[in-house]
């Protein structure tokens, strides 16, 4: 076996060891999109349903419940959310 060969042959099995992961990566990656699009349909549906099922005046005060919730859950954390992942080594 000549010495090209042999750095052929070291260079295809890399080459399939590199594309096993690429590949799980991609059908990953595809699943994540397709799942957030179903997501996504459900919850269009969810609030068409919502609306039409309350009507105006219930469906006006059940938004307004999230709304004020979201609000008070954005201020009760200050943003210690965000900065809680770079903290640990220093935790």
């Amino acid at each position: 076996m000549s010495q090209q060969t042999a750095v052929d042959s070291a260079q295809i099995k890399t080459h399939d060891k590199m594309r096993v992961p690429v590949q799980r990566v991609a059908r990953n990656a595809s699943y994540l999109v397709v799942g957030q699009f179903l997501i996504q349909v459900i919850l269009a549906l969810n609030g068409i349903l919502v609306a039409r099922f309350l009507g105006d005046a219930a469906y006006g005060q059940y938004t307004a419940a999230f709304a004020f919730a979201g609000i008070f859950g954005l201020a009760f954390t200050l943003g210690v959310d965000a900065d809680r992942p770079r903290d640990r080594t220093v935790a």
